[in-house]
């Protein structure tokens, strides 16, 4: 007789395995698959806890490989703009919020989107003056790259005068608009004053969403300009205790740190702007705003940041969203292998928006893993979104998955969380259902950039990513088959049960506590 933790029966596991064989049963022994098949399992098996699937589906514990954990739960406590239409609907929001709390009190706002509303720009330093006079307001870009503060949050910042981004307005005054180096000092001394109780209850919050949408495993992205040094070191101080797997990709070019940190992955890098700000750096000029955007770096200086992380063997990516960007990046790692070949090279690029066929066949030739965030098309995509409204022709060639698993690429799916809901089904939705139709993917192959994928992108795919004899107990049960869901509801496909490691961490709309 053997004994087990667990046992499902009477299911529809897909593996995610070579072939995707599926079985019926599936048994799990100290945190580890131990075996699985089809039919009744054998009498010889004796469970301490079973689950009758009753048909359902189950598939593996899910990767999101690109969040930003600390930041987004921070977010979570803040006022969030997104949905504002007008200025004059934001300045009532932060006014009603000045009524409501004391006097010196930090009114903190997210999710500002300039483009969203009618007048497309940022308060100034004077408008949130008069909404929020005793209290100190700070407004940020809903992609964390620039913000807007009144004179009592400029004040108590003391920012050096002498900052890039620091814009002046009529009369040569400050204007309380934030870009660059400026916004970059500001983000720093705002979390360098927090401490780690609000970033354990922010953490805790974010983890409880990812459990409850079927995610076992994070790949978060702390530390350097927009994240914060203490938000890495909190990570990492706190690796051990977290429920679910998270995986730090560290935003610093310290490599000697990294390395103090027994860290594996750096990707401290923003190679350029946004699409929503029209600083990210495409081939052809904006149609409503000047420019191409903007590359933070020169080719010599991403060559070498680069080079130095390839050379002490860490897997090494770089945010980058317009194709400019990516050429700049692929070039900087065609350059490293050139110096100093490696084999089993699995560097990244993050988000990468836009290719063209010369990018993807380099990409192939360098065995890249792309990170990229299928949910960005609902938020912008489409007839009338932002990309084309922004790019034209250019912006219907976003995002473009077909192209790029034609071309034998490795997609990892995430949703660059809080840019995005952390819903690993609404990326999987829009990869099956892009508004492009050329590059629209199978359900099999959607489900495979949140599963194996996932975990081949973070070397893991040995361990976790599908469901095999030795791999980890990671599951989930969802409500419906998404392979016989009609492909315009896959984003209303739901998580019943989360399981880690043999543990049942969420089950029916109720967090399990460990």
């Amino acid at each position: 007789m053997r004994n087990i933790d667990l046992l499902l029966t009477n299911g529809r596991i897909y593996s995610m395995e070579e072939d995707c064989p599926v079985y019926s049963w599936l048994a799990i022994k100290d945190g580890l698959i131990i075996d699985a098949g089809n039919g009744e399992p054998p009498e010889i098996i004796n469970a301490a806890e079973s689950i009758d699937l009753g048909g359902k589906c189950v598939l593996p514990g899910m990767y999101d490989n690109h969040v930003n954990l600390v930041l987004a739960g921070i977010n979570s406590f803040s006022i969030n703009l997104s949905h504002a239409e007008s200025l004059a609907e934001v300045l009532d929001i932060i006014s009603d919020k000045a009524r409501n709390i004391f006097p010196g009190d930090l009114i903190r706002c997210v999710g500002y989107l300039e483009s969203n509303l009618k007048e497309r720009r940022y308060p100034t330093r004077q408008e949130l003056d008069s909404c929020a006079p005793n209290n100190p307001v700070i407004v940020i870009s809903v992609a964390h790259h620039c913000s807007a503060v009144n004179s009592l949050m400029l004040h108590r910042l003391a920012l050096p005068y002498n900052l890039a981004g620091m814009e002046k307005g009529a009369g040569d005054v400050y204007s309380g608009y934030l870009t660059y180096q400026a916004n970059v000092y500001a983000r720093n001394k705002l979390f360098s004053q927090m401490d780690d109780r609000l970033r354990t209850e922010a953490v805790g919050r974010v983890v409880k969403m990812a459990i409850a949408a079927g995610l076992t495993n994070l790949v978060t992205f702390e530390g350097g300009y927009i994240s914060h040094e203490n938000h890495a070191r909190y990570i990492i101080d706190h690796r051990s205790t977290f429920p679910i797997d998270i995986k730090l990709f560290y935003q610093s070019s310290d490599l000697e740190k990294a390395r103090r940190y027994n860290l594996e992955h750096v990707g401290g890098m923003f190679l350029d702007g946004t699409f929503t700000g029209r600083s990210a750096a495409i081939s052809a000029n904006y149609l409503d705003a000047e420019g191409r955007g903007r590359l933070y770096f020169t080719q010599d200086d991403i060559n070498s940041l680069v080079l130095q992380a390839h050379r002490a063997g860490f897997q090494l990516t770089g945010h980058c969203d317009g194709d400019r960007a990516v050429e700049q990046i692929i070039a900087a790692y065609e350059y490293a292998q050139s110096k100093y070949p490696r084999e089993g090279l699995r560097h990244r690029i993050e988000h990468c928006e836009l290719f063209n066929d010369d990018l993807i066949k380099r990409a192939k030739e360098l065995n890249l893993i792309l990170s990229m965030q299928p949910a960005y098309e609902h938020h912008w995509g489409g007839r009338d979104g932002m990309y084309q409204r922004s790019m034209g022709l250019l912006g219907m060639r976003t995002n473009p998955l077909r192209e790029l698993l034609e071309a034998g690429l490795t997609i990892a799916g995430g949703s660059d969380y809080d840019i995005t809901d952390i819903n690993p089904w609404l990326g999987i939705h829009m990869a099956v259902n892009h508004p492009n139709r050329q590059s629209r993917i199978t359900v099999a192959e959607a489900i495979k950039m949140y599963t194996i994928d996932g975990a081949y992108a973070v070397f893991e795919e040995n361990v976790k990513g599908s469901l095999a004899p030795g791999k980890k107990g990671d599951l989930i049960i969802l409500d419906k088959d998404p392979y016989e869901t009609p492909s315009d509801s896959l984003k209303e496909v739901r998580v019943l049960t989360t399981i880690k490691e043999g543990n049942i961490l969420y089950h029916h709309d109720e967090i399990v506590e460990m």
